[in-house]
Protein backbone atom coordinates (compact mmCIF):
# COMPACT_ATOMS: atom_id res chain seq x y z
CA UNK A 1 0.00 0.00 0.00
CA UNK A 2 2.94 2.74 0.84
CA UNK A 3 4.27 1.56 -2.58
CA UNK A 4 1.12 2.79 -4.10
CA UNK A 5 0.49 6.07 -2.26
CA UNK A 6 4.25 6.91 -2.20
CA UNK A 7 4.27 6.68 -6.55
CA UNK A 8 0.99 8.93 -7.14
CA UNK A 9 2.36 11.41 -4.17
CA UNK A 10 5.71 11.64 -6.00
CA UNK A 11 4.07 11.52 -9.44
CA UNK A 12 1.46 14.21 -8.88
CA UNK A 13 4.60 16.56 -7.04
CA UNK A 14 6.53 15.78 -10.18
CA UNK A 15 3.93 16.84 -12.70
CA UNK A 16 3.00 19.71 -10.68
CA UNK A 17 5.95 21.31 -9.96
CA UNK A 18 6.45 20.58 -14.07
CA UNK A 19 3.73 22.56 -15.15
CA UNK A 20 4.34 25.20 -12.11
CA UNK A 21 8.14 25.82 -12.91
CA UNK A 22 7.74 25.43 -17.05
CA UNK A 23 4.25 27.90 -17.26
CA UNK A 24 6.60 30.33 -15.20
CA UNK A 25 9.36 30.20 -17.86
CA UNK A 26 7.53 30.38 -20.92
CA UNK A 27 5.37 33.15 -19.43
CA UNK A 28 8.09 35.06 -17.41
CA UNK A 29 10.33 35.58 -20.54
CA UNK A 30 7.94 38.55 -22.12
CA UNK A 31 4.83 37.80 -20.69
CA UNK A 32 3.84 35.65 -23.89
CA UNK A 33 -0.30 34.90 -24.45
CA UNK A 34 -0.10 31.00 -24.98
CA UNK A 35 -2.65 29.03 -27.46
CA UNK A 36 -4.21 28.02 -24.46
CA UNK A 37 -4.22 31.01 -22.97
CA UNK A 38 -5.69 32.62 -26.22
CA UNK A 39 -8.51 30.26 -27.02
CA UNK A 40 -9.99 30.05 -23.35
CA UNK A 41 -10.38 33.47 -23.24
CA UNK A 42 -12.04 33.43 -26.29
CA UNK A 43 -14.50 30.92 -24.91
CA UNK A 44 -15.18 32.63 -21.98
CA UNK A 45 -16.25 36.08 -24.03
CA UNK A 46 -18.36 34.09 -25.89
CA UNK A 47 -19.74 32.15 -23.39
CA UNK A 48 -20.64 35.20 -21.45
CA UNK A 49 -24.06 35.20 -19.44
CA UNK A 50 -24.82 37.88 -16.99
CA UNK A 51 -26.65 35.24 -14.43
CA UNK A 52 -24.25 32.64 -14.94
CA UNK A 53 -21.65 35.72 -14.50
CA UNK A 54 -23.05 36.62 -10.91
CA UNK A 55 -23.09 32.61 -9.95
CA UNK A 56 -19.33 32.05 -10.88
CA UNK A 57 -18.19 34.94 -8.51
CA UNK A 58 -20.11 33.15 -5.65
CA UNK A 59 -18.28 29.95 -6.72
CA UNK A 60 -15.13 31.52 -7.45
CA UNK A 61 -14.84 33.51 -3.72
CA UNK A 62 -14.36 29.65 -2.34
CA UNK A 63 -11.26 29.78 -3.59
CA UNK A 64 -10.28 33.11 -2.15
CA UNK A 65 -7.35 33.05 0.76
CA UNK A 66 -9.71 34.02 3.72
CA UNK A 67 -12.23 31.47 2.62
CA UNK A 68 -9.39 28.71 2.12
CA UNK A 69 -7.38 29.88 5.27
CA UNK A 70 -9.92 29.40 7.19
CA UNK A 71 -11.04 26.01 5.85
CA UNK A 72 -7.55 24.93 6.46
CA UNK A 73 -8.07 26.06 9.91
CA UNK A 74 -10.79 24.21 10.92
CA UNK A 75 -9.40 20.45 9.83
CA UNK A 76 -6.33 21.89 11.40
CA UNK A 77 -8.17 21.95 14.49
CA UNK A 78 -9.88 18.25 14.07
CA UNK A 79 -6.70 17.04 12.90
CA UNK A 80 -4.80 18.10 15.96
CA UNK A 81 -7.80 16.88 17.98
CA UNK A 82 -7.29 13.84 16.54
CA UNK A 83 -3.66 13.65 16.78
CA UNK A 84 -3.19 13.24 13.38
CA UNK A 85 0.43 14.92 13.22
CA UNK A 86 1.78 14.16 10.68
CA UNK A 87 -1.81 15.46 8.14
CA UNK A 88 -1.66 18.36 10.19
CA UNK A 89 1.70 18.98 9.42
CA UNK A 90 1.16 18.62 5.69
CA UNK A 91 -1.99 20.95 5.67
CA UNK A 92 -0.67 23.88 7.53
CA UNK A 93 2.63 24.10 6.38
CA UNK A 94 1.86 22.53 2.74
CA UNK A 95 -0.75 26.22 2.93
CA UNK A 96 1.72 28.44 4.06
CA UNK A 97 4.33 27.19 1.72
CA UNK A 98 1.69 28.08 -1.14
CA UNK A 99 0.37 31.26 0.25
CA UNK A 100 4.61 32.19 0.27
CA UNK A 101 5.32 30.72 -2.88
CA UNK A 102 2.04 32.59 -4.48
CA UNK A 103 3.07 35.94 -3.35
CA UNK A 104 6.61 35.57 -4.29
CA UNK A 105 6.51 34.13 -7.66
CA UNK A 106 3.52 36.96 -8.93
CA UNK A 107 6.40 39.94 -7.83
CA UNK A 108 9.51 37.75 -9.68
CA UNK A 109 7.57 37.55 -12.75
CA UNK A 110 4.76 40.39 -12.87
CA UNK A 111 2.99 38.96 -15.49
CA UNK A 112 -0.06 41.18 -16.39
CA UNK A 113 -3.85 40.16 -16.19
CA UNK A 114 -5.97 39.88 -18.84
CA UNK A 115 -7.46 43.46 -20.03
CA UNK A 116 -11.53 42.97 -20.09
CA UNK A 117 -11.57 41.71 -16.55
CA UNK A 118 -15.58 40.70 -15.12
CA UNK A 119 -14.29 41.41 -11.44
CA UNK A 120 -12.14 43.52 -9.30
CA UNK A 121 -8.22 41.55 -8.54
CA UNK A 122 -5.34 43.01 -7.78
CA UNK A 123 -1.44 41.89 -7.88
CA UNK A 124 -0.09 40.32 -11.01
CA UNK A 125 -1.76 37.38 -12.58
CA UNK A 126 0.72 34.58 -12.65
CA UNK A 127 0.00 32.07 -10.76
CA UNK A 128 -3.59 32.54 -9.51
CA UNK A 129 -3.66 32.65 -6.40
CA UNK A 130 -7.54 30.88 -6.19
CA UNK A 131 -6.39 27.93 -8.42
CA UNK A 132 -3.76 27.80 -5.86
CA UNK A 133 -5.11 27.56 -2.47
CA UNK A 134 -8.50 25.83 -3.87
CA UNK A 135 -5.93 22.67 -4.30
CA UNK A 136 -6.46 22.72 -0.15
CA UNK A 137 -9.66 20.45 -1.49
CA UNK A 138 -7.78 18.16 -2.44
CA UNK A 139 -5.53 18.29 0.33
CA UNK A 140 -8.17 18.20 2.73
CA UNK A 141 -10.00 15.08 0.92
CA UNK A 142 -6.68 12.83 0.71
CA UNK A 143 -6.86 13.25 4.04
CA UNK A 144 -10.36 12.65 4.88
CA UNK A 145 -9.93 9.60 2.70
CA UNK A 146 -6.91 8.11 4.15
CA UNK A 147 -9.41 8.49 7.85
CA UNK A 148 -12.12 6.05 6.25
CA UNK A 149 -11.90 2.63 5.79
CA UNK A 150 -14.06 2.01 2.88
CA UNK A 151 -12.66 2.34 -0.87
CA UNK A 152 -15.82 3.82 -2.48
CA UNK A 153 -16.06 6.62 -0.20
CA UNK A 154 -12.13 7.39 -0.51
CA UNK A 155 -12.64 7.50 -4.56
CA UNK A 156 -15.62 10.16 -3.76
CA UNK A 157 -14.10 11.93 -1.54
CA UNK A 158 -10.56 12.48 -3.62
CA UNK A 159 -12.97 13.16 -7.03
CA UNK A 160 -15.13 15.69 -5.31
CA UNK A 161 -12.34 17.52 -3.95
CA UNK A 162 -10.04 17.96 -7.45
CA UNK A 163 -13.48 18.46 -8.85
CA UNK A 164 -14.29 21.57 -6.49
CA UNK A 165 -10.65 22.68 -7.40
CA UNK A 166 -10.88 22.61 -10.88
CA UNK A 167 -14.66 24.24 -10.56
CA UNK A 168 -12.65 27.08 -8.77
CA UNK A 169 -9.96 27.38 -11.27
CA UNK A 170 -11.71 27.74 -14.37
CA UNK A 171 -14.19 30.21 -12.52
CA UNK A 172 -11.43 32.79 -12.62
CA UNK A 173 -10.86 32.00 -16.72
CA UNK A 174 -14.75 32.72 -16.66
CA UNK A 175 -14.13 35.94 -15.03
CA UNK A 176 -11.21 37.26 -17.36
CA UNK A 177 -9.20 37.73 -14.61
CA UNK A 178 -6.82 35.00 -15.41
CA UNK A 179 -5.16 33.41 -18.46
CA UNK A 180 -5.18 29.33 -18.82
CA UNK A 181 -1.47 29.23 -17.76
CA UNK A 182 -1.96 31.36 -14.82
CA UNK A 183 -4.57 28.72 -13.12
CA UNK A 184 -2.60 25.53 -14.27
CA UNK A 185 0.97 27.27 -12.91
CA UNK A 186 -1.63 27.65 -9.80
CA UNK A 187 -2.92 23.85 -9.74
CA UNK A 188 0.60 22.67 -9.98
CA UNK A 189 2.08 24.83 -8.05
CA UNK A 190 -0.36 23.71 -5.00
CA UNK A 191 -0.67 20.44 -5.88
CA UNK A 192 3.41 20.02 -5.74
CA UNK A 193 3.54 21.11 -2.87
CA UNK A 194 1.26 19.20 -1.06
CA UNK A 195 2.48 16.01 -2.65
CA UNK A 196 6.09 16.73 -2.28
CA UNK A 197 5.17 17.09 1.27
CA UNK A 198 2.95 13.86 1.74
CA UNK A 199 5.63 12.32 -0.12
CA UNK A 200 8.20 13.05 3.17
CA UNK A 201 5.35 12.14 5.39
CA UNK A 202 4.49 8.36 3.92
CA UNK A 203 8.28 7.93 4.40
CA UNK A 204 8.26 8.97 7.84
CA UNK A 205 4.95 7.34 8.81
CA UNK A 206 6.02 3.74 7.37
CA UNK A 207 9.98 4.22 9.61
CA UNK A 208 8.19 5.68 12.35
CA UNK A 209 6.29 2.33 12.40
CA UNK A 210 8.73 -0.10 11.80
CA UNK A 211 10.73 1.37 14.70
CA UNK A 212 7.65 1.04 17.00
CA UNK A 213 7.29 -2.93 15.45
CA UNK A 214 10.85 -3.95 15.97
CA UNK A 215 10.70 -1.84 19.14
CA UNK A 216 7.88 -4.02 20.47
CA UNK A 217 9.14 -7.08 19.08
CA UNK A 218 12.40 -7.03 20.70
Amino acid sequence: MLGLELTTALAVAASGLFVFVGYAIVVGGGNEITPGDHQLHTLARDLYDRTVAHVVEVITAFGSLPFTAGLGLLAAAALASRRRGLELVVLVVGFALIVAAVSITKGAIGRPRPPDRLTGATGSAYPSGHAAYSTVYVALAVIASRLLGRLRNRAALVTAGVAASVLIGLTRIYLRVHWWSDVAGGWGLGLGIFATLASVALVVDYVRHNWRTDGARS
